[in-house]
């Protein structure tokens, strides 16, 4: 009698969905750090080689589906292999020359929809709500505006890896709240400006770490667009018409008001080590 050759364990289709919406918050958590202004961990991270892994073993689980047409060349310039220097010392300074001192890229939303002062305010009044309607503020001592590319990166964080606990918890109602309010919100910023702000980075950069940074954005929110199914804007296109301001007064329509007493923080993410492959300890977990 012969033996059954033996089967790596099936994986039911819940827990691979849980792991899609895990991977999906560790890429935009991986994309919010490094477009904030550097720090000693993601600096550890790079000259390590922990961000390029980390960000390997993200793409890897997603579908195929997700990646399709994803340029994976930016995996080997998140490493500091082919850089001269100290990485804390030279991101720092093209971290600096590029959105600080002439502003060669524009970090803020408002920078690329608003025409005009009003514009600016209903940019900024609409990624505000949402937040606010999510129990989250600007951590301590983040001297951004709340349109930085890295606070909204942060947000979809939070959302997508709320979204994988409510999976893991088999909360359907809370997945469903969570994927509404992560197309809302991809759809009303993200969407209008990620592409262009990744483009004009890649332009502009000087070291193939903010090139590499530039080109997984640029991929990957065009493969949360096909995901979501939202169209994301046309970096070519013409000049933004009034239309093009972010849609406002829509947030109670994916059905939840986290509002609480003591209110979560963004842009206050975890450090990137070997263990964030594996945590569960995303902004998000409840």
């Amino acid at each position: 009698m012969t033996t059954p050759a033996s089967k790596a364990p099936m994986i039911s289709a819940a827990s691979a969905r849980v792991e899609v919406a895990r991977c999906r918050a560790m890429l935009y958590s991986a994309l919010a750090q490094s477009l904030s202004a550097p720090t000693r961990s993601l600096c550890d991270a790079v000259n390590h080689g922990e961000m390029s892994r980390l960000a390997e073993h993200a793409v890897a689980q997603l579908p195929a589906s997700h990646t399709r047409g994803m340029d994976r060349v930016f995996l080997k310039q998140l490493s500091w292999a082919t850089e001269a220097g100290s990485a804390e010392d030279v991101l720092g300074m093209e971290y600096t020359r590029l959105f600080a001192l002439n502003v060669h890229c524009p970090q803020y939303e408002a920078d690329y929809l608003g025409r005009n002062s009003f514009h600016w305010s209903q940019v900024i009044s609409g990624v505000s709500s949402m937040y606010s309607v999510f129990g989250v503020q600007l951590g301590e001592g983040v001297a951004e505006r709340p349109d930085h590319i890295a606070v909204e990166l942060d947000f979809m964080n939070l959302l997508t890896a709320r979204e994988a606990r409510a999976r893991e918890l088999n909360k359907r109602e809370r997945t469903r709240v969570y994927r509404q309010a992560e197309k809302m919100f991809f759809a009303s910023h993200l969407a209008r400006w990620g592409v262009s702000f990744a483009r004009r980075l890649r332009e502009e950069t000087r070291l193939d770490f903010y090139n590499g940074i530039g080109l997984l954005l640029e991929t990957f929110l065009y493969a949360e667009g096909r995901r979501l199914k939202t169209e994301l804007a046309d970096p070519d296109a013409s000049a933004q018409t009034n239309d093009d301001a972010p849609q406002r007064g829509t947030v109670a329509a994916c059905g939840c008001n986290e509002n609480a007493t003591k209110q979560s923080e963004l842009v206050q993410v975890n450090p990137i080590t070997a263990e964030s492959r594996h945590s569960e300890s995303f902004h998000g977990k409840e």
